[in-house]
């Protein structure tokens, strides 16, 4: 997904490091990245690694398999004005990060994690309000559209 200035771009991989798949090896470790680029350069700016060894989720789903993906992100977006980003997964939360200095706009060298939001289930697609005030959650149990207000600041 490229930020709005087409400056940036943010990625997300599932548990096996390969986007758009994942493994169901119950001895794999799994890891998930979120990754920043400079779209200019190519060059990698950031990245945030989410990883659980197998048989280590004390807070299973009944639907849970060893290596099935749960640490998995699925959707990562950049908001309307480009100073966050929003990835969701498996694990039925949305991660909020800053990305730019609210106050020079450049690319923070290290984004900062601003609110987790807790989803009733898998976050399969998300999209923001053209305002930036309001996050739309879709989960995999398809039962309601989720809705987050996020206004200004996120971390508030």
């Amino acid at each position: 997904m490229f930020s709005s200035d087409g400056q940036l771009i943010i990625t997300a991989s599932k548990a096996d490091g390969r986007v758009g798949s994942y493994t169901r090896n119950p001895s794999f470790r799994a890891t998930a990245h979120l990754r920043l680029w400079d779209a200019t350069t190519g060059d990698l700016l950031w990245t945030r690694e989410r990883s659980r060894a197998p048989g280590s989720d004390s807070q299973s789903r009944p639907d849970d398999q060893p290596g099935d993906g749960e640490d998995e992100i699925e959707i990562a977006m950049f908001s309307p004005d480009d100073m966050y980003v929003a990835a969701g997964g498996e694990d039925d939360k949305i991660e909020i990060w800053q990305v730019k200095d609210s106050v020079s706009g450049s690319v923070l060298n290290n984004p900062v994690l601003v609110k987790t939001l807790t989803t009733d289930a898998s976050v399969d697609g998300m999209t923001y309000s053209h305002s930036g005030d309001l996050l739309f959650a879709g989960t995999e149990d398809h039962a309601d559209l989720e809705v987050f207000n996020v206004q200004g600041d996120p971390s508030g």
